[in-house]
């Protein structure tokens, strides 16, 4: 049973998905500053990811397991109708992922983010590269054609990347 973290995970519609994934021997760990109605085999955090105490919490749910096998983060700003500043708000979200990842993602892992469109995505591409094996940013078929909200699905983690820095 593999190990999903979902950050940012109300209304749990991705939990709930993830739940039915992993099945019976897996964990499905949810958090989000907003209340989140229970998902049965769900273990559901209420608390802000940019709050330090995350990291402890997250740490509590996992047990006696050492790390996730998936990152998923659907999270978004609170729009603002300026797509530059919306865009820079999402990497900062990005940002949070990545470094929650960087502590619990295991070797090999995937990370999914939500970022909307913007001028430094290529940089962000290459920057996770520098983590992951292979990097794809997509357009899910369920989304909007006018929607600027896009997904970084990174896979194959390479932790050790983290200790000597990124090659760009």
């Amino acid at each position: 049973g593999q190990a999903v973290l979902d950050l940012g995970a109300a209304p749990g519609s991705w939990s709930q998905y993830a739940r039915e994934r992993v099945g019976e021997g897996g964990l499905v760990v949810a958090v989000d500053r907003s209340r989140m109605e229970p998902i049965r085999g769900v273990v559901f955090l209420r608390i802000d990811v940019f709050d330090d105490e995350v990291f402890d919490a997250v740490q509590g749910a996992l047990g006696n397991r050492i790390g996730f096998d998936v990152v998923l983060s659907d999270m978004a700003p609170n729009v603002s109708g300026h797509p530059s500043l919306d865009h820079a708000r999402s990497l900062e979200i990005l940002e949070r992922v990545l470094q929650i990842s960087e502590r619990f993602l295991l070797p090999g892992g995937v990370m999914v983010c939500k970022v909307f469109q913007g001028d430094m995505l290529e940089d962000w591409r290459r920057r996770l590269r520098g983590f992951f094996r292979f990097v794809r940013l997509t357009k899910p078929a369920a989304s909007p054609r006018s929607s600027s909200e896009l997904y970084f699905v990174a896979k194959g983690f390479k932790p050790s990347a983290f200790r000597r820095g990124p090659r760009v």
